[in-house]
């Protein structure tokens, strides 16, 4: 299957399979982030996933293997600098634990679950 691409708007961002958009969320409605990876036996795969207002039960994941990711981490920075700048660094070590995190709201000062 091919991988989605992730395509950054003024508002959100949006995951598109060629010129077919199969998800999009906006930032305003963004209530939490979280980073974890995946074992993929060899290699592990760092992924960041959003849950909205809209949809509290559901996430929208990213890979760092999908076109856009690095754009997006950029974007990210800018959008929330509450998003500790070594999140990416903690999440990788050591290998092959999923090291689950919540990136935004910024734990210390969050008073949600």
């Amino acid at each position: 299957m091919d991988k989605p691409t992730i395509r950054l708007t003024n508002d959100g961002l949006q995951l598109t399979h060629g010129d077919k958009i199969t998800a999009e969320i906006s930032w305003s409605n963004v209530t939490k982030i979280i980073t974890y990876k995946y074992d993929n036996f060899t290699t592990d795969e760092i992924c960041v996933a959003f849950r909205t207002w809209r949809e509290s039960d559901a996430w929208l994941e990213v890979s760092e293997e999908w076109l856009g990711f690095s754009e997006l981490m950029k974007v990210m920075k800018q959008r929330f600098p509450e998003i500790n700048s070594g999140w990416y660094m903690a999440v990788m070590q050591p290998p092959f634990e999923r090291r689950e995190t919540v990136l935004w709201p910024a734990p210390e000062s969050s008073s949600q679950p």
